[in-house]
């Protein structure tokens, strides 16, 4: 095996296990958002999606809430972030795609494009904003974002996809086939 070769499955190795950890911490920060009422709401999607200025007024059940749950949701940002970053890597590095490094910045579009949704949410429950003036904004904000998580939520459940079916190929080998083995 050749040098080069050996360092792309170390770092593959390294960068699965960055994954991982990235993965796990993601997954506990979303569960914060369902199991501490403090910062849980309900309708966030509802909040999100809302198709005018009126409609977003009347969907916010509880400012304090929802401002809690937006402070909460800038380190979720943060973490979101490293996972598709660490994904991109992993992704990169198992297809030998040699991703154009420029292209890296696109990881951090869907978190620019939740800040500006929180900014603006805490503005309108903090009644800085009068009127609905940048409502148009955040409606375009909020799809853009979604638009760009969801391929990146892909990639995430494709590379969790491949380490079970990993995971499950060595338990096999190593439980069953040894024991086929074992016995001839």
């Amino acid at each position: 095996m050749n040098a080069r070769k050996m360092n792309n499955e170390l770092r593959l190795d390294t960068y699965s296990r960055y994954w991982f950890y990235t993965l796990m911490i993601t997954f506990m920060l979303t569960s914060f958002f369902y199991f501490i009422d403090s910062i849980e709401v309900e309708n966030i999607l509802k909040i999100q999606f809302s198709n005018n200025y009126d409609n977003l007024i009347s969907n916010i059940k509880s400012t304090v809430v929802l401002r809690s749950n937006i402070y909460y949701d800038f380190c979720f940002i943060t973490s979101y972030t490293l996972l598709f970053w660490m994904a991109i890597k992993v992704f990169d590095l198992t297809l030998l795609l040699n991703i154009n490094k420029k292209l890296y910045f696109l990881i951090l579009v869907p978190g620019f494009f939740d800040l500006f949704e929180n900014i603006y949410l805490l503005m309108v429950i903090g009644n800085v904003l009068e009127n609905n003036i940048l409502f148009s904004f955040f409606w375009l904000f909020v799809r853009a974002k979604w638009l760009f998580l969801i391929p990146y939520i892909l990639i995430n459940l494709v590379i969790l996809f491949y380490y079970i079916v990993l995971i499950f190929n060595r338990i096999i080998n190593k439980y069953y086939l040894n024991k086929v083995i074992s016995k001839k």
